[in-house]
């Protein structure tokens, strides 16, 4: 079944709630996947300046720790005291300024003294935690080992930014040293050093609202991942990943001030992509809210407005159907319903008047009129036909053809009917004997045809029948003279080509198949020859006789020569027509008994022709039984069937 057969069998009530489940499921996702592509984007915005953000405020944090330790360096470069401590003049700068409070007070943890040759003068770190000295990191010694790495010479200039040294980053100032004044051509240099260490990091993320990482060349977690990240980026370059649905990462790289790079990485959790995604659902479940009521509201108006109405109407049609004097429902409104029920009762109303009008003349007719539907009860009949039939009109609508009439006129309606389903444009005409309920027969011949729909389909049948009871009387005594035998009674080779051509035309949706046996009496001859013509005659009747009695009364005998008889056979096959051939040639080998005298000479040769495989012509399938017949007698057998081999 197609997908447009199943919904026209569908009614109208079940095909609107499977529309709208249909809408609803479409509407649903689709809003959905609208909402997503036109609104998520710009939640994925805001999380995306939300990171860029923390970068901003992550650079002004670690700048301004840079800051701060170049606030200290320039302060104290800047400085008479730290000067003349550089030129060899102040013997008392370092118990007075270097001890381990001051240092924690200018939260810085290294200070280191350059002289002009890049020597270092005097160095101090402060482990500000445990407010202890404790020796410089190796990487740092390294570094003051090579000064021309970190110090600009010609002229002393200042720096600042930060450093990667081994596994610890630390934010570095160097300031000239001058005098208070500034007045003074510089005599060294002065390093500040704040270590970026873990209690710092958290101070920072605490600040600045987000977790973040560095990394860098020599950092112990430094990896194969972080350095293609590092190759893959120049300084100030990011990336951006927000693939996970709890979590976003930012990456991107910076340089210290030897050059080296430095991996920073912010991670922070999505949630402002998540409360996109709680008020994406939020609205999924609004929208199917808001269009469930939608559509809970538009079923009920059309239910109510349109369905309901319409179902009124069909049922009020519905009702003419079963009781013809039943009206149609006139719905109220001007729209097309009211104007539809408005039109199906006018129309209505014209076809009863056109009805009575045909029922009318129907009743004039002095022919019988009659319609039967495909299963054979009687839907239209007029006063004529009942007449014929002998009962009231009323008792013959909605009757079956079975009880309307005998078994052989009931098998030929049966038949056509079946046949016209096939062969719209097949037509009837044959005369029945039909007998009315007080006994009395009567011949009346139907003209038949199919009744079709608009759209060509067979409904059922009609016909004309007219009453031939005294024609068919005259017929039948003219034809009595005429198709039979005068001394047997029997037909005659006329009446039998008739016959087979009446079933020749039948045949063809009555699916007959018909055989024409050829008899022909052997040694009749010697009964006229020894006991005269008279004698032949009488056996001639006795033959005839005993023929009959071997066959249905279906099947049709016929003399058409002197001892010459033709059987025709209906309905059998070549199993059944040679049963019957052995019946009848037993039958004429008993003895017969004619004035006296016992015959019990006589013999049969039978000769069969078949319809259609031989033949459909009537004297044709007669000439091939008499060719049979022949053959049978060379062969000394009592029956043949006709060979196309013989010719």
């Amino acid at each position: 079944m197609t997908p447009g057969s199943f919904f026209s069998t569908l009614s109208l009530r079940t095909r609107l709630l499977l529309i709208i489940s249909l809408a609803l499921a479409i509407l649903l996702p689709l809003s959905y996947i609208l909402a997503y592509q036109l609104i998520f984007p710009r939640f994925v915005d805001l999380e995306t300046q939300r990171l860029d953000s923390d970068r901003s405020a992550l650079e002004t944090a670690l700048m301004l720790r840079v800051k701060s330790v170049r606030s200290v360096a320039r302060d104290w470069a800047q400085w008479d005291d730290s000067y003349e401590f550089v030129a060899g003049n102040n013997s008392e700068y370092v118990a007075d300024n270097l001890d381990i409070e001051s240092i924690v007070n200018l939260d810085v943890n290294l200070l280191v003294f350059f002289d002009l040759s890049g020597r270092v003068v005097r160095s101090v770190n402060v482990d500000l935690d445990r407010l202890t000295r404790r020796p410089i990191p190796a990487g740092l010694t390294q570094l003051l080992l090579q000064p021309e790495r970190i110090l600009d010479q010609a002229p002393p200039r200042p720096r600042s930014g930060l450093l990667a040294v081994d596994g610890l980053l630390v934010a570095l100032a160097i300031e000239p040293i001058t005098d208070s004044n500034r007045e003074q051509a510089s005599n060294g240099w002065l390093m500040a050093v704040r270590y970026l260490d873990g209690s710092l990091e958290q101070d920072t993320e605490h600040l600045v609202g987000t977790s973040f990482d560095l990394r860098w060349a020599t950092h112990p977690a430094f990896n194969d991942a972080d350095r293609a990240v590092l190759a893959s980026l120049a300084a100030g370059e990011q990336t951006l990943s927000l693939d996970g649905e709890q979590q976003g990462t930012l990456e991107y790289r910076v340089d210290d001030i030897l050059g080296q790079p430095i991996l920073v990485r912010i991670q922070s959790a999505l949630s402002i992509m998540e409360e996109g995604r709680v008020a994406l659902a939020r609205y999924q479940w609004i929208l199917l809210l808001v269009l469930s009521v939608v559509m809970l509201m538009l079923t009920w108006a059309i239910n109510w407005g349109v369905l309901s109405r319409l179902r009124r109407l069909q049922e009020s049609v519905h009702n003419v159907g079963i009781d013809a004097a039943a009206e149609v429902v006139e719905l109220s409104g001007r729209d097309e319903l009211a104007q539809l029920s408005s039109d199906i009762a006018w129309t209505l109303e014209r076809l009863r008047t056109g009805k009575e009008r045909q029922k009318l003349l129907m009743d004039q007719l002095l022919d019988g009129f009659i319609e039967f539907d495909l299963l054979g009860y009687v839907r239209v009949a007029n006063l004529s036909m009942a007449r014929m039939l002998g009962v009231e009109r009323n008792d013959l609508l909605n009757s079956h053809y079975n009880r309307l009439v005998p078994p052989e006129a009931a098998a030929s309606i049966g038949e056509f009917l079946q046949w016209v389903t096939q062969e719209p444009a097949t037509t009837s005409r044959e005369v029945l004997e039909v007998t009315r309920p007080s006994g009395e027969s009567l011949f009346v011949e139907v003209s038949a045809s199919a009744i079709l729909s608009i759209k060509g389909e067979v409904k059922g049948v009609r016909s004309l029948v007219r009453d031939v009871t005294h024609r068919q009387q005259e017929h039948l005594e003219l034809s009595h003279r005429a198709y039979h035998d005068p001394l047997t009674g029997l037909y005659n080779r006329a009446a039998l080509t008739n016959e087979i051509d009446e079933l020749l035309r039948q045949r063809h949706y009555r699916k007959l198949t018909m055989g024409v046996l050829y008899l022909d009496i052997d040694h009749f001859k010697r009964v006229n020859d020894t006991l005269g013509h008279q004698c032949g005659d009488l056996l001639l009747k006795q033959i005839a006789s005993r023929l009959r009695d071997c066959l249905r009364e279906s099947d049709i005998v016929a003399r058409i020569g002197g001892d010459e008889f033709v059987v025709l056979l209906q309905h059998g096959d070549s199993q059944h027509f040679e049963v019957v051939a052995d019946k009848l040639i037993r039958s004429i080998r008993e003895p017969f008994m004619v004035q006296g005298h016992r015959i019990d000479y006589l013999g049969v040769s039978v000769g069969i022709s078949l319809c259609p495989q031989h033949s459909e012509l009537p004297d044709e399938l007669i000439h091939l039984a008499d060719r049979a017949m022949y053959m049978a007698k060379q062969r000394g057998s009592s029956y043949a069937f006709y060979r196309h081999s013989l010719g």
